[in-house]
């Protein structure tokens, strides 16, 4: 069983249809039966940012930041019938990351996405690495 609290704060802010921003901040204590649950790699804390843009009724901007800070992973070890927790320090992750959405019709957007801008080398688990630099693109279809 795994329990724990968490804490956080919201702030956001927006201008009309033009501009949309928000800023978020959790901190739960993580240790190795105790935490909420912020994600697998289970960080302390974690830091979220976006600002959307709309310059034109049609097209949707964003700039993002995330960050996950003080990331363990727990696993529970057997050696000669004895249980114990082992712990694996993972270093602090920031994504910074951008996007942009241009609705062609009413249920018809072309949308491209990009992470980790700085191109940075991290782990989300041990052994289990994160793409750097990615972009992706599409087509959302809405019916």
């Amino acid at each position: 069983d795994l329990s724990g609290w968490k804490a956080g704060i919201e702030l956001g802010y927006k201008y009309r249809s033009l501009v949309d921003a928000k800023a978020r901040f959790t901190y739960s204590p993580q240790d190795n039966d105790s935490g909420c649950l912020l994600g697998i790699d289970r960080p302390e804390y974690v830091i979220d940012a976006a600002i959307n843009v709309n310059p034109i009724d049609k097209l949707s901007v964003r700039l993002g930041y995330n960050m996950r800070g003080n990331r363990n992973v727990y696993s529970l070890q057997y050696v000669n019938g004895e249980e114990y927790w082992e712990k694996y320090d993972l270093l602090n992750v920031m994504d910074l990351n951008i996007g942009a959405s241009y609705r062609i019709l009413n249920n018809l957007t072309v949308f491209v996405d990009a992470h980790n801008l700085m191109n940075k080398d991290w782990k989300i688990m041990p052994n289990f690495a994160a793409q750097k630099l990615n972009v992706m693109g599409g087509l959302s279809v809405q019916f």
